[in-house]
């Protein structure tokens, strides 16, 4: 999400929010691109997308580790479409409408999709490693979260959210 709304990312953020409007439209049991988790839905689909020129730049291997879901909704879909859908600059090319079809009905668009699954629920990192490595870029770059940190670890352990991140964003008015 973040990287969506940095700065030089418009196009791909247009691109994000009128394909969360045709979901909306056409597909409004899927969960949402916007405000799901994604996850790759298996390890051949996650190989795949590191070895790929259309996804780099969108994932670190470093951050590759198993999780645990625990998801009200998910949708599952071949990502293959997405990079179908938009051009070099992040603009949807002419089609995208039917190929949106496709990837909110969960075909394939090859015979080597990229699953992705999208939930609404949550993640719980699994790799010890992972936790460690962020615990230290919290230490050394928002030491004043820390007790945000230890509130939210806590909470995880009895089962409350307290604590908990995630995106959100708020649509303001309508805008064509």
């Amino acid at each position: 999400m973040t990287d969506l709304l940095r700065d030089g990312n418009a196009a791909r953020a247009t691109a994000e929010f009128r394909l969360e409007d045709y979901r909306r439209k056409y597909f409004p049991s899927a969960v949402s691109r916007v405000t799901g988790i994604f996850l790759f839905d298996d390890i051949d689909s996650a190989a795949q997308a590191w070895d790929s020129e259309e996804w780099s730049g969108h994932f670190n291997s470093d951050y590759l580790t198993d999780v645990g879901v625990s998801a009200d909704q998910s949708s599952r879909h071949d990502s293959t479409w997405i990079t179908m859908m938009r051009d070099d600059e992040n603009i949807l090319v002419d089609g995208w409408k039917e190929m949106a079809v496709g990837y909110w009905s969960g075909k394939a668009a090859s015979d080597q999709p990229i699953w992705e699954r999208i939930i609404e629920g949550w993640v719980t990192i699994w790799g010890v490693d992972l936790k460690a490595r962020a615990l230290k870029e919290v230490q050394q770059y928002w030491p004043q979260s820390l007790p945000l940190l230890a509130v939210a670890a806590n909470s995880s352990l009895v089962g409350s959210c307290d604590g908990a991140i995630m995106p959100h964003a708020i649509r303001k008015g309508i805008h064509h």
